[in-house]
């Protein structure tokens, strides 16, 4: 039984150690292959926490979520449903390269009145 509990400590000991060396997303490669959907959970976080430090109306959410239109290598144009905390608005916001050696999208949105 000992052999077994120094195996695992000796397994745990050697992830631990090896942690550092795994290389992290960001200088593994590009971020990104290829744009965030509009629906994507990443997506819809960003443009509602843009949204949100940007206005004075708080945004809770964004539903209903749907590409208009846009090509997967360049840029997406979304709508969508802000839910704020009075009403329901429509939103409106593209999401495009910052940096697309680097694979570093950004996302922009308008809130409608």
């Amino acid at each position: 039984m000992q052999f077994f509990k120094d195996a695992k400590i000796l397994i745990a000991a050697t992830f631990v150690m090896s942690a550092p060396f795994i290389p992290s997303t960001a200088h593994a490669g590009a971020l990104f292959d290829e744009l965030p959907r509009c629906n994507a959970t990443m997506t819809v976080y960003h443009v509602r926490d843009g949204l949100h430090a940007a206005g004075p109306v708080p945004v809770i959410d964004i539903v209903d979520v749907t590409e208009v239109a846009g090509r997967s290598d360049a840029q997406r144009k979304c709508r969508g449903t802000a839910i704020t905390d009075s009403d329901p608005r429509p939103v409106t916001f593209d999401i495009g390269w910052h940096d697309p050696v680097n694979g570093i999208p950004y996302f922009r949105g308008l809130l409608e009145e």
